[in-house]
């Protein structure tokens, strides 16, 4: 019981860690960089979106030669939807899966779909087999484990 409150507030304190941009210890308030690389970035999407604005057929190629922008700041906006106005954008970049251009997320319709489907008959297969050959136990570090899978290694 106390180390279960220990763990929760010690899972609370402010982690100080590396920022990953430039490299300076920092305290990780949320943002998995430090503040001025945050505030860098923030800027950085501003003039990107402005840009997007005033070029809305432009390419993510574009934009990284007009403003400057990493390819990672670019892609992030792009995944996050910034740049998708009524459902329409000229900004695209390929499908995960497929290569399929998308204008948001990870995957396209069809291959989240598929993916979707996968997932659901996996599901049931697990459940089959925990039926058939008993049920989950907990190991030495509290997770449940499913002998019937061979996901142990015992």
């Amino acid at each position: 019981m106390i180390k279960r409150k220990l763990a929760r507030l010690d899972s609370k304190k402010p982690k100080i860690t590396n920022c990953p941009v430039c490299g300076r210890a920092y305290v990780d308030s949320g943002n998995n960089m430090c503040r001025d690389c945050y505030d860098k970035e923030k800027q950085m999407q501003l003039e990107v979106t402005i840009y997007v604005r005033e070029h809305p057929d432009c390419t993510a190629g574009d934009i990284i030669e007009a403003t400057g922008a990493s390819p990672g700041v670019v892609r992030r906006m792009m995944q996050e939807g910034h740049f998708v106005m009524n459902d329409v954008s000229a900004v695209s970049y390929p499908c995960a899966q497929c290569g399929k251009p998308i204008i948001v997320g990870r995957l396209c319709g069809k291959c989240a779909e598929s993916m979707q489907k996968k997932m659901v008959k996996v599901k049931q297969e697990m459940m089959v087999k925990i039926k058939q050959n008993g049920k989950a136990k907990k190991d030495e570090n509290g997770m449940y484990i499913v002998k019937a899978l061979g996901l142990n290694d015992e």
